[in-house]
């Protein structure tokens, strides 16, 4: 089996995988939070090879931008691209597979307690007026649900047109909506909590991702898991 088909069938396990239960997806939000850049395809192959990994680039950017350099022996984390119409692979590292060509270390970025108001007003100046704000836990959780708002609908429309063949199918619009804007907006908030070093859990419950098992076939997945990926950069960005 070649490489394209080897990383093209982990892709697929592991889609199914995260849906499976509360904890296998909160256990990918975990990872794709750090890799908030990537888009949900690359976050689920950067999770099945390196769930631990927090800062993913390519050699050429390690190298030239980064001033760092790859560890002999390190194991690149295969991700697919289409090029010219075919599937390419391409490989990132992980800053721990790295090392620095100029002795300085490489910081990632971090909240400290003294930013939380600057980005609590930056949040709001962002994404609107909201609603609790008297921590930042609060703040990022009202601004999720603000970013649902104003984002989910054109995903709403990609989602209705796969659901035949999963749970999803049974739902009525209404009900459909609401499963969706629920999962959305408590998936963003947990992994940009989780990337400002705030915990997560001391905020939400596991029933608050039960409804993630609903989502069951590939494709029900693939679009729910874009919407989050998408949304969820937009708040980080703002916040680095």
């Amino acid at each position: 089996m070649g490489r394209i088909t080897e990383t093209r069938k982990l892709y697929k396990e592991t889609l199914y995988e995260i849906t499976k239960t509360e904890e296998n997806w909160l256990s990918f939000l975990d990872s794709s939070s750090w890799n908030f850049k990537y888009d949900f395809a690359d976050q689920i192959l950067i999770y099945a090879q390196r769930p631990d990994a927090t800062a993913c680039a390519d050699i050429e950017t390690w190298n030239k931008r980064l001033k760092r350099w790859v560890n002999k022996g390190a194991k690149g984390i295969a991700l697919l691209s289409i090029e010219n119409g075919r599937s390419v692979l391409r490989h990132v590292f992980d800053i721990s597979d790295t090392h620095s060509g100029i002795g300085q270390d490489l910081k990632l970025w971090e909240v400290k307690p003294s930013y939380t108001n600057g980005i609590i007003e930056t949040l709001e100046n962002s994404f609107g007026n909201l609603e609790i704000k008297d921590t930042l836990a609060e703040a990022i959780y009202s601004s999720s649900i603000n970013l649902v708002e104003d984002n989910f609908q054109d995903y709403l429309v990609d989602l209705k047109e796969v659901t035949e063949g999963s749970f999803l199918q049974e739902l009525n619009d209404i009900e459909l909506e609401s499963y969706f804007r629920g999962i959305l907006a408590n998936s963003i908030a947990y992994m940009t909590m989780k990337r400002c070093g705030v915990e997560p859990m001391e905020h939400f419950n596991l029933s608050d991702f039960e409804l993630i098992k609903q989502f069951d076939s590939k494709r029900v997945v693939s679009r729910l898991g874009a919407a989050i990926s998408d949304i969820a950069e937009q708040e980080l960005r703002e916040i680095y």
